[in-house]
């Protein structure tokens, strides 16, 4: 996903399209769309982050959990416990390479491609920011070819004031031209945004059916025929005591 949506923005043409400038209220639009965008994708890279570690940290807790109940006092004087608790850590244990997979998966669909999906916005910036730079060299431009011609005609005085106008007509010219960029651009770059982020979370949507599919596979060995019985059994035996049993 090395694919930059925006790589010509960095690379100012010298070229403007007829008609394309933007006016600046639809600039401003689009510079409180890019705010409110990155803000969002900076918080869904972080959460991501917080699901790879959370994903983890769920399977060594599980592991944590059923390793202390199968050596600890609880277990002891009862073997039926024991078994269900070395079920238990044995499918946990069972999960350790589908873990790893899933989270690789994690990282690669979704918190890799969100860290390089934020460089676009400081592309957008910098050319946001070339724009505004020669708006306010125009406006620096006109305020003084504006003193220079109240200023008295001479020959010194003239020949300033063609050249400040040349500089003027030349930023002009800037402007327009970053302006049609930006006009044949930030419309193409929504478009490129969903085109990068979808493939990613349909990825991972993928890879979470994949990984809890395999969990249910694991969990159903587990509970093989043979193995199901008693532990329904003993289900079955729980429900039945009074202080679990439902109110008829």
């Amino acid at each position: 996903m090395s694919w930059n949506p925006l790589k010509r923005l960095s690379k100012p043409s010298t070229r403007a399209s007829p008609g394309g400038e933007l006016d600046e209220k639809t600039v401003e639009e689009y510079v409180s769309k890019f705010v409110r965008l990155e803000t969002d994708t900076k918080k869904l890279h972080k959460d991501a982050k917080k699901y790879e570690d959370a994903m983890l940290a769920l399977y060594h807790c599980e592991k944590k959990m059923s390793s202390d109940l199968a050596n600890g006092e609880l277990c002891n004087d009862n073997p039926e416990l024991r078994r269900l608790v070395e079920e238990w850590l044995s499918f946990a244990s069972s999960m350790d390479s589908a873990v790893d997979d899933h989270l690789v998966a994690i990282r690669r669909c979704l918190v890799d491609p969100l860290k390089r999906y934020q460089t676009v916005f400081t592309e957008v910036q910098a050319a946001l920011k070339r724009r505004n730079q020669v708006a306010q060299e125009c406006v620096r431009l006109e305020q003084r070819a504006e003193r220079l011609a109240g200023r008295e005609t001479t020959g010194p005085n003239l020949a300033k004031l063609s050249e400040c106008k040349q500089a003027l007509e030349a930023a002009r010219g800037d402007l327009r031209t970053q302006g049609a960029l930006l006009a044949q651009d930030l419309p193409r770059w929504y478009q490129a945004s969903n085109l990068y982020l979808q493939p990613c979370l349909e990825a991972l949507m993928h890879s979470q059916t994949l990984h809890w599919g395999q969990a249910t596979t694991c969990a159903h060995n587990l509970l093989a025929p043979g193995a199901k019985v008693p532990v329904e059994q003993r289900l079955a035996a729980v429900r039945a005591l009074s202080i679990v049993a439902l109110p008829s």
